[in-house]
């Protein structure tokens, strides 16, 4: 069966001009005008006999690469000329939809219109409140579907650059979680994951050098932005979530909008190999990360301090806050980190997404308390994360020998290895030839860009550090 817009289409425009009563004023939509015109070139016109006349002289006979379909609203009959050449039709949406009240389907978004018309009519013809209630629970429980993301997957526009790409990949993500069908469709991702490595391979590298002026490109740049963007009297907060996924902040946007706190949603780049070490360094140095560097909250009061010292910001004017649902913060401060790594420690201890998404869920009721908090307190918020994270299933376990050569305790997890020297590094690919594909390497290090980790089969974890999207595309959301 043609699609709905197809059926209208050959409803009400075959060539030329058709003259169209349109009871429901489904037609006369903004939605579906725009929708008819650049998917059929289909102009929809309305008015009285004057402007249906307008039309027809100086539209209908010069613009022959399109279709016209006029709503006429006056009683009388079209002149000769106009009524012998055009095509005359009463159009109802309910007529390619049968059983459904007239007056209540033509008032749904166009999106239900498609959901709605690949289904079975209804047996008997439904009341007005009927079709209301029977659409709004079919399209609920369909948008929960397996079918319906896996459709939708399909329609995603795969634009790295673009925030939409991650936002709606993370909706449909979050759907599969919620409803325990993300092991069906998982390997979707996988192959979205494909066109994001083949993106990052060419274009990581460049970003991190790109202006901060607009917004932040990666986490390096979420200070110079901040700084580059405001006074040094405004109240800047920044929370920090360690390990929350795109796909997690999805979660957290449905309680703040149910609380109408509105949010401004972008995204921006974990650092690549995507471990807390590196990535939050980088957060708080505002730049590149080192790699001698030390990981605890007190090195990182320490670099968030020194970049506002350094940025003309007295230091008794910033704050630094770990892990304290609870706190208070003086009236001098303008520049105030909030830090939980609450989900990072959930995520460790969890192999499978619906157990992560109701620890999280639980965690959100703090989280929207400690945003409430601070925004009572006059700062404007800057939500972010280090990395997110990723399920993953186990490659096979580093030897004694193999971990020799590395930098540090540091330069080893699931996902990544550092390597004291290039050497080393590629020594080891060469003699495991077969992940080759599967890694991301630059200079000294090794990430995994599939879904491998660094423990024996079949272990399953969830897990950072390699350069998955789902790890490397963290949110950046003003609140």
């Amino acid at each position: 069966m043609a699609n709905i817009f197809q059926r209208i289409s050959d409803c009400i425009a075959s060539s030329g001009l058709t003259i169209v009563s349109n009871p429901d004023k489904f037609l006369l939509r903004d939605d579906v005008k725009d929708r008819l015109l650049s998917e059929y070139n289909i102009k929809i016109c309305s008015g009285s006999s004057l402007q249906l006349r307008l039309v027809y002289e100086f539209s209908v006979k010069r613009e022959t690469q399109y279709k016209y379909c006029f709503i006429y609203s006056d009683r009388s009959t079209p002149l000769p000329d106009i009524a012998d050449s055009a095509r005359r039709t009463v159009f109802y949406i309910a007529d390619l939809m049968p059983g459904y009240d007239r007056t209540a389907l033509a008032t749904f978004p166009i999106d239900t219109i498609e959901i709605i018309s690949e289904l079975p009519a209804p047996r008997i013809n439904l009341s007005y409140q009927d079709t209301l209630r029977t659409i709004t629970e079919i399209v609920e429980a369909y948008k929960n579907s397996p079918e319906y993301v896996n459709n939708e997957l399909g329609k995603v526009v795969l634009d790295w650059n673009n925030p939409k790409t991650i936002s709606r990949l993370s909706e449909l993500f979050y759907i599969a979680v919620k409803n325990k069908f993300i092991d069906s469709i998982e390997e979707r991702f996988d192959e979205i994951n494909d066109d994001f490595q083949s993106y990052i391979s060419q274009n990581y590298f460049s970003k991190l050098n790109s202006s901060h002026f607009i917004r932040p490109s990666y986490v390096g740049k979420v200070l110079p932005y901040i700084n580059t963007n405001f006074n040094d009297t405004d109240k800047i907060a920044m929370i920090v979530v360690d390990g929350f996924a795109y796909w997690q902040f999805i979660a957290l946007k449905k309680v703040l909008s149910e609380q109408e706190i509105s949010t401004i949603d972008n995204v921006i780049f974990s650092w690549i190999p995507s471990i807390t070490m590196l990535s939050r360094q980088s957060l708080m140095r505002g730049t590149y990360p080192q790699n001698d560097y030390h990981q605890s909250p007190h090195n990182e009061e320490r670099l968030w301090r020194d970049f506002w010292s350094q940025n003309n910001i007295n230091p008794q004017n910033t704050a630094y806050i770990y892990n304290q649902p609870t706190f208070t913060v003086a009236p001098n401060i303008s520049r105030l980190a909030y830090v939980t790594n609450k989900v990072d420690d959930y995520l460790h201890n969890c192999s499978d997404y619906k157990s992560l998404m109701d620890l999280t869920n639980n965690f959100i009721c703090e989280l929207v308390d400690v945003i409430k908090k601070i925004k009572g307190l006059g700062f404007t918020i800057f939500l972010t994360a280090d990395h997110g994270s990723v399920r993953t299933m186990g490659w096979r376990r580093l030897s004694s020998q193999e971990k020799t050569y590395l930098y540090d305790s540091d330069s080893r997890g699931s996902r990544h290895l550092i390597y004291n020297d290039q050497t080393h590094k590629t020594a080891f690919l060469q003699s495991n030839e077969v992940i080759n594909e599967f890694v991301f390497e630059k200079e000294n290090w090794i990430v995994f860009k599939n879904r491998y980790c660094f423990k024996n089969f079949p272990s399953i974890e969830i897990t950072h550090g390699g350069s998955h999207f789902m790890e490397v595309l963290i949110p950046f959301i003003r609140i």
